[in-house]
């Protein structure tokens, strides 16, 4: 998982840590626990797929920061 490649696409498309929580439904701590791999196993499939969507990445990106170790 790389996190630090999700966290250069969100600032590159201007979308805050607030408005991806939103978007996700999660509460802001929520999200930013997931991010920065605390107290939580990751995101979920359904929303990986919505952050892929939210910032267009390709097949790739998507694998890179959800699935890669």
């Amino acid at each position: 998982m790389d996190y630090d490649l999700l966290k250069v696409k969100m600032k590159k498309n201007k979308i805050t840590y607030e408005s991806m929580a939103k978007m996700l439904g999660i509460t802001l701590n929520g999200f930013s626990n997931k991010i920065n791999q605390t107290n939580s196993s990751g995101f979920y499939v359904d929303e990986a797929n919505l952050i892929r969507k939210t910032l267009n990445l390709s097949r790739e990106e998507t694998f890179t920061i959800f699935f890669n170790n």
